[in-house]
């Protein structure tokens, strides 16, 4: 789907950000456990859930079809029927909000790395009642370790806390990281000064013209 653009993502932090944990759970497939969880939980005879997927591309994304595809027939290898729902994106709240819809798939374009732009704005409870948590999770200790994080500017600390509230998201997994995309700018050669910016925008003042 990537064609080399995107990374295996291991948590919802991007590896950019000064709080990312590569050491965290992580979701792995075992086909032989998967169908005894199923037949544990009462679905031996299969599973039927459904899926919203956004039709357009986007950067996080490259294509949503493909993805929701694959996604769909691995499950099918455990028993699990998945119906896609295709969606525009006018849609996109509409469906995170009705019942019938079991997963989406879905992406964030952050603007910053800081941890909390990405934990906050798309798995708090506040996030949740605005519309925007997608996965309409919510748990107050995770929401009372973010405002804890704010609280002091000792990275240590801060670190010790969005490890904690990262934990928390291993053990209820509302939402599972599947991909990070990776940024790319074209520039001619002859400019200098050129660098990608952790802030979804790009910086002019520092690009000089090489003169000939």
């Amino acid at each position: 789907v990537y064609y080399d653009t995107g990374s295996v993502a291991y948590s919802i932090l991007p590896p950019s950000s000064w709080a990312y944990q590569q050491d965290s759970v992580q979701v792995r497939y075992d086909r032989h456990y998967a169908l005894a969880l199923l037949k544990e939980a009462g679905f031996s005879s299969g599973l039927k859930l459904t899926m919203s997927v956004p039709i357009e591309p986007r950067a996080y994304n490259p294509s949503p079809r493909k993805t929701a595809e694959l996604i769909q027939a691995n499950l099918a290898d455990v028993g699990v029927d998945l119906h896609l729902i295709w969606e525009e994106r006018s849609e996109r709240n509409e469906f995170s909000a009705r019942d019938e819809v079991d997963l989406s798939l879905t992406g964030w374009a952050g603007a910053t790395s800081n941890p909390d732009h990405f934990l906050r704005s798309l798995l708090s409870c506040n996030a949740n009642q605005a519309g925007v948590n997608v996965a309409q999770w919510c748990d107050r200790e995770f929401d009372f370790l973010l405002d804890l994080a704010l609280e002091t500017n000792r990275p240590r600390y801060r670190l010790n806390l969005y490890t904690q509230a990262q934990n928390i998201l291993n053990q209820a997994f509302p939402v599972i990281p599947l991909t990070h995309g990776k940024q790319f700018k074209a520039y001619h050669k002859s400019l200098t000064g050129f660098y990608l910016s952790p802030f979804s925008t790009q910086p002019f003042h520092t690009i000089e013209r090489i003169s000939e």
